[in-house]
């Protein structure tokens, strides 16, 4: 289961009758001073769905960095709802990891099977869908992508991840097909297709000790009869 486009806000046409004030002149420079910082950007509203998911996954995983636990690929889902929403500007597919989790405890959430997904997204729709292997010649590299993408997101792996060509040009098919409209909030996205599903984007830099800057990626959380689907996208898309 990214090109990156924020959400465009409207704005307004200034007449041309309208005289606009011209800026106040700013201080002279101080020989020596630290240059002014950037006000920080307003906090996102309260998202109870990401608070709770975010709160069962840190219970039981340990995501600071240079911390062994076999649950690490999932880290990413303990800093939902702190990041803005973005789509990409042109429809873009990404492969991640995913996995059911039941309604009540996660003490084995390290040790619950993952599998491949794909997201296959654009500015105003999406869609998810389980990637299984077309052969039995495709599953030792379906296995091998999946090893790869728990690598990413666990910070070991450092290079690009490697698709077979096989799978990569099904995957472009399934581009193509019928995606569920994005409906966008400030700090999440909704597709508003059968399965009630949100997208959401986190940084995984404090997550991998990275200090040069976020390392983003995409997170949907699937509502299911007798849990949720969570899958996790490193946010770089595969080749077109």
């Amino acid at each position: 289961m990214l090109h990156l486009a924020l959400a465009l806000a409207v704005v307004p046409t200034v007449p041309a009758a309208v005289a606009v004030p011209l800026p106040a002149a700013s201080a002279p420079a101080v020989p020596g001073a630290a240059p002014a910082l950037a006000p920080p950007p307003p906090p996102l509203p309260p998202d109870p769905t990401a608070t709770e998911l975010a709160t069962r996954f840190t219970a039981v995983l340990k995501c600071e960095p240079g911390k062994k636990d076999p649950g690490r690929p999932l880290c990413a889902v303990t800093r939902i709802g702190k990041d803005p929403v973005w789509t990409p500007g042109q429809l873009s597919t990404y492969l991640g990891v995913g996995l059911k989790i039941p309604a009540g405890d996660l003490k084995k959430l390290g040790a619950m099977p993952l599998g491949v997904v794909a997201l296959h997204l654009a500015a105003g729709s999406g869609r998810v869908m389980p990637v299984t292997a077309a052969s039995e010649a495709e599953k030792p590299q379906l296995t091998q992508v999946l090893n790869d993408l728990q690598g990413q997101l666990k910070g070991d792996k450092k290079d690009a991840l490697v698709v077979p060509p096989e799978l990569a040009n099904r995957l472009r098919d399934e581009r193509k097909k019928p995606r569920s409209p994005l409906k966008l909030d400030k700090g999440f996205a909704e597709f508003t297709g059968p399965a009630p599903t949100r997208l959401y984007r986190a940084d995984l830099s404090p997550v991998l000790g990275i200090l040069t800057g976020p390392s983003p990626v995409f997170v949907t959380v699937e509502a299911a009869a007798d849990g949720q689907q969570v899958s996790i996208f490193p946010a770089t898309p595969l080749e077109r």
